[in-house]
């Protein structure tokens, strides 16, 4: 015997199921986390004026400015399977750090600007196809394509120095 049942919401919840699992491959931005801290590295959150000092732990948002002072160094995991060295003297801003997750694989994206000093790029190279890593300076972008890379601003000059794998560098258009 053949039945057919109905049920009043069933259309309702099956549009509340659908919804629920496109939010979930929905892009979550991820707060970068500082992993190394010597001498003085200091943070401005998004939204505040004063640099605070960053210890070992401390999770930082997007849209937070960071700072190293002399003889200072730092580690901050970025996204899964990335992270950046700090060196003496820089100053950048944490642009965007966000998960996708994914049914195969996961896709993370970090972009950094970088305005005066040193930082260092290490990614995984196993997850490389699956991480969107730009640090842009005020001269160009550097994206990573799994390596580890260094990329300087001393003034108006931008420098790169790539240890292993590929990096692509986009000049910025003069307007």
């Amino acid at each position: 015997m053949n039945r057919k049942y109905f049920f009043p919401g069933k259309p309702l919840l099956f549009a509340s199921f659908l919804m629920l699992a496109a939010g979930s491959l929905a892009a979550q931005n991820v707060p970068a986390k500082a992993s190394l801290i010597e001498g003085d590295i200091r943070a401005a959150l998004p939204g505040e004026m004063a640099y605070k000092p960053v210890k070992v732990g401390d999770k930082l948002p997007s849209g937070t400015w960071i700072r190293s002072g002399a003889d200072s160094r730092a580690v901050f995991v970025t996204v899964p399977g990335a992270a950046i060295r700090v060196s003496e003297n820089s100053l950048f801003q944490i642009s965007l750090l966000s998960v996708t997750p994914g049914q195969e694989n996961t896709s993370r994206k970090a972009r950094i600007n970088l305005k005066q000093g040193t930082l260092s790029a290490l990614l995984n190279e196993v997850d490389s196809s699956t991480i969107d890593f730009r640090i842009r300076t005020s001269q160009g972008i550097c994206a990573a394509r799994g390596t580890f890379y260094g990329v300087t601003v001393d003034g108006e000059k931008t420098y790169l120095s790539v240890k292993e794998g590929e990096v692509g560098v986009s000049e910025h258009k003069k307007k």
